[in-house]
């Protein structure tokens, strides 16, 4: 970061990294710089200051085809806004009219006091740059989406059917699909509106006729829906959307993961929408699909005199058949998605999950790792994870101390932790 000021008419402007955000197709790596900027003056007609901040993204495309290795930055420009995860960008080459075509979800965050008052500008945008002359790149377009103040979470980018799924966020969503059929005319084709909570990863399923987004929901039912919106209750939530007619897209069903007797359920893939598709695991043997999710909370117990919450970590099943989806009745009424059991892992947050069948025993099972632990669980029985083993891998050694001709290390056992809250 740096800054400049001029001392003659009192006006500063400070330029500062943020954060980068890398994705990467076959053959094009795409790197962006977020930066933000500010600007600031005094002694304006009403003797008050200006004070301006922006954001600004530099997006540098560097060129991967080369099967020898070779690399070179193929473009750069910068746009306003900034482009907040992986799965917000994307490049397309047309072979037939050798067309390349940059794609973009950029937020844009300003604020502008002037004239002893201030103003905000929010607005979330798709834009199409053609950079098929990497060094004269040519915005084509720019679509705006999203309500009054609120922020894109999840996205995902289908370059078959020419088509990005965004959702904005308050505490009612619209999830979008964006059309880039023609990159000079981008548009939405339709959206789901007053969705309640957010979205903040997604997965194509079934030949990509269907969406699975995992996020948050804020009804006390858990239907996807604001009718009966409480403003507080907060569950990780698992929807499966109807994406193959893109005019008409829609909420088939959500579900929030069940765990028996858990309050304030979260999960860290809300937080990391850059690892958050490595969280879940997902598995189909053409008898069922099986989706975990990975959650945290805290669980009531009581003594003589006192309760306590406990830190627990812990990884839902759940799963979906669209042999009982009918398209012709309302959200609330499918039995498309739903709970199985509960994997309790012991040692840490799950951060990564991997289903498969055991081909020795004829099994489906689950590995789970967190931090420090790993974990194996049998799901012959959904309803009734049998958990097989835990091993550790890598302790958290949380500070080292000399005693003498020893070493004492002092190691974290899963970050669990109690609180107690008064007596009975």
């Amino acid at each position: 970061g740096g800054g400049y000021s001029n001392s003659t008419t009192g006006a500063s402007e400070s330029r500062y990294f943020s954060s980068v955000t890398i994705s990467a197709t076959s053959n094009m790596l795409m790197v962006v710089e977020n930066w933000r900027r500010y600007g600031y003056s005094s002694g304006d007609k009403y003797n008050c200051s200006t004070y301006q901040s922006l954001q600004e993204a530099v997006v540098t495309l560097v060129d991967i085809s080369d099967p020898k290795g070779y690399i070179n930055t193929w473009s750069r420009f910068t746009t306003y806004g900034e482009l907040g995860d992986q799965f917000k960008q994307t490049y397309i080459y047309d072979k037939k009219t050798g067309k390349a075509t940059y794609l973009g979800i950029f937020a844009r965050r300003e604020w502008l006091s002037s004239n002893c008052s201030g103003t905000s500008f929010i607005e979330n945008a798709l834009e199409s740059w053609d950079i098929t002359n990497g060094a004269k790149p040519v915005r084509q377009d720019t679509l705006s989406f999203g309500k009054k103040n609120e922020t894109v979470r999840g996205s995902v980018f289908d370059p078959d059917r020419r088509v990005a799924f965004a959702i904005t966020a308050r505490n009612i969503d619209p999830l979008y699909a964006l059309s880039f059929a023609d990159p000079k005319a981008l548009k939405i084709t339709s959206l789901v509106d007053n969705l309640s909570g957010d979205m903040n990863v997604f997965k194509f399923v079934e030949n990509k006729k269907f969406l699975v987004a995992i996020g948050r929901d804020n009804t006390k039912a858990c239907d996807g829906f604001a009718n009966n919106n409480s403003g507080w209750s907060t569950g990780v939530a698992v929807s499966l959307i109807d994406v193959q007619d893109l005019t008409k897209i829609r909420l088939v069903q959500r579900q929030c993961v069940a765990v028996k007797d858990a309050s304030w359920v979260s999960s860290g893939l809300n937080w990391n929408r850059d690892q958050a598709h490595k969280m879940i695991g997902m598995h189909s043997d053409g008898k069922i699909n099986v989706i975990t999710v990975p959650v945290y909370y805290y669980t009531k117990h009581q003594d003589d005199r006192w309760y306590y919450y406990r830190y627990q970590t812990a990884v839902g099943v759940m799963g979906w058949d669209l042999n009982n989806y009918d398209a012709t009745k309302a959200v609330p009424q499918s039995n498309v998605l739903g709970n199985f059991g509960t994997i309790i892992h012991p040692k840490g947050q799950v951060k990564r999950s991997v289903l498969f069948t055991h081909k020795a025993q004829n099994k489906r099972m689950v590995v789970n790792l967190s931090d420090t632990h790993v974990s194996l669980t049998d799901l012959s029985n959904l309803a009734k994870p049998e958990l097989q083993s835990v091993i550790e891998v890598a302790p958290y050694y949380r500070q080292v101390f000399r005693f003498g001709a020893y070493m004492v290390e002092q190691v974290e056992q899963g970050g669990s932790g109690s609180y107690y809250y008064g007596s009975s």
